[in-house]
Parts: structure tokens; sequence; C-alpha cells
């Protein structure tokens, strides 16, 4: 899912190449491989739709300046890069306001339960969050639900 995602975002970047304002002509097809990648993600069709009006909303008649000025570097920057800008923007909004607090429960016990792709982070992430809760002063478990990599357990 995740690489059938990218690979739309990367298509609309490069459909993008040499292009230096964002006009209704060439943001139209971008805005249609975003359009199947999230379809093909299985994302629901009333929230791509929401989504790709704010982003052409956004994207419509800026001018990409292809030099900026970054931390007192020169950084050049393509029109393609600003849309995606525009889009991971708009995503962020669409995700709504980030939450890191855990809230514990008092009785029996709280749990958290991590799930993910192959290789994505999980066990060091229960690491990191264990040690984080030990500061904490909580009292952590580590359980393996692994049953097919008894070197992770």
């Amino acid at each position: 899912m995740l690489e059938v995602l990218s690979n739309g975002f990367n298509k609309a970047k490069d459909r993008l190449k040499g292009r230096i304002e964002l006009t209704e002509e060439n943001i139209n097809e971008p805005l249609k491989d975003i359009r199947l990648s999230l379809l093909e993600a299985d994302v629901n069709l009333t929230i791509i739709r929401k989504f790709l009006a704010q982003v052409k909303e956004k994207a419509l008649g800026e001018t990409v300046e292809t030099r900026v000025s970054h931390d007192g570097k020169k950084i050049k920057v393509s029109a393609g890069d600003h849309f995606i800008s525009i889009c991971q923007s708009e995503l962020e909004a669409l995700m709504g306001p980030v939450d890191t607090s855990i809230s514990y429960k008092t009785k029996p016990v709280s749990s958290i339960m991590l799930l993910g792709l192959q290789g994505c982070g999980k066990t060091t992430t229960a690491g990191k969050l264990a040690s984080y809760l030990k500061k904490d002063n909580k009292n952590p478990l580590l359980v393996a639900g692994d049953i097919y990599r008894p070197a992770a357990i």
C-alpha cells in the first residue's frame, strides 16, 4: 500500500518537471495520479475528493521560487517539490492534531499494541517505549506475539 502511494506521489512530482507556475492545466494530471494511488490504497472517495479539492485550491496560481534560502544555504526547488509540500501539509491537516499523551488505566493494566509492516521498527519502538515508561515510574511488561520470529522474542 505504501509503495502504491509513494509511486503515485513520485509520478505526480515527475509530471511537474520544468514547470515554474502551478496552473489548472499542469496540475490536473498530477492530481489524477494522486487520486488513483489513493483509490488503490483503499482511501475513502469522499476523503480523496476533499483532499484533492484543498490541494488544488492551494496550488493554483502558485509561482515557484526555484532557488530558496534555508538555514543560510541556497536550495534548488522545483514545482514538483512545491506541489508535494502542499500535499504533505494538506495530509497533515486531514489527519488532525497529534496527541502524543498516553492515558493509563488504573485496573487491571494498560495495554499498548504495536502494529506495522515488517522492518518498520516495532521492536525498537517497544523497547524505547518501555524505557520511557520506566522513567515515568511505571512497570512495563513486554510481551512478544510474533510466532514467526523467535529471535525477536
